[in-house]
């Protein structure tokens, strides 16, 4: 409407017309701006308006925060944070998980056999530390944990299951940003 109200104005007038309509709709469109931030006060509907941010852009505003506030193992942290945003889209806070049961996004001991990370006393592997509790399950299933897709499979299986519950021992490394993200975005 703008557009076309725009375009005859420009070619049915003088340029000292069309410098006369623009001051008009110039101090028009200041007398006419709404006071969002009271108006927003008063009527909660209005929220169901505004932009909700997608999976993909919590996802890179939590990237961002983790980059600004946390080591990345320069090998091995971009492969695993790629692997965290495609198996848990929906669970940016895993993320922190992981970087609590590994400091730095590290998964592999050594990069090139692909050797698990291990505790130094248990049977945790990985970027997630799954627990040997889990072997008979991940038997049952035809995984391969040292397959970075079937660990990655295993561990959203986990999650599906039951929630963060199974990296309970370091919540009190975590919680605060789980708290945080499920607060922030909503989820």
């Amino acid at each position: 409407m703008f557009a076309l109200l725009s375009f005859f104005i420009l070619t049915h007038n003088s340029s000292k017309q069309i410098k006369e309509t623009l001051i008009i709709f110039e101090n028009w469109g200041g007398l006419w701006s709404i006071p969002w931030t009271e108006y927003k006060k008063t009527s909660p509907q209005l929220s169901e308006y505004e932009p909700k941010l997608t999976a993909h852009d919590i996802w890179e505003l939590e990237v961002e925060y983790f980059l600004d506030n946390y080591r990345l193992d320069k090998t091995q942290g971009k492969i695993i944070l790629s692997w965290l945003k495609k198996t848990y889209p929906d669970a940016p806070y895993m993320l922190y998980v992981a970087k609590c049961e590994s400091d730095e996004l590290v998964h592999w001991e050594n990069l090139h056999t692909r050797e698990l990370l291990k505790r130094k006393k248990g049977s945790d592997k990985g970027v997630l530390q799954v627990n040997g509790v889990h072997e008979e399950d991940i038997r049952r299933m035809g995984l391969n944990l040292n397959k970075i897709e079937d660990y990655f499979t295993f561990t959203r299986y986990l999650y599906d299951k039951r929630g963060v519950q199974p990296w309970y021992k370091s919540e009190h490394c975590w919680n605060k940003h789980y708290q945080r993200i499920k607060k922030s975005y909503n989820i």
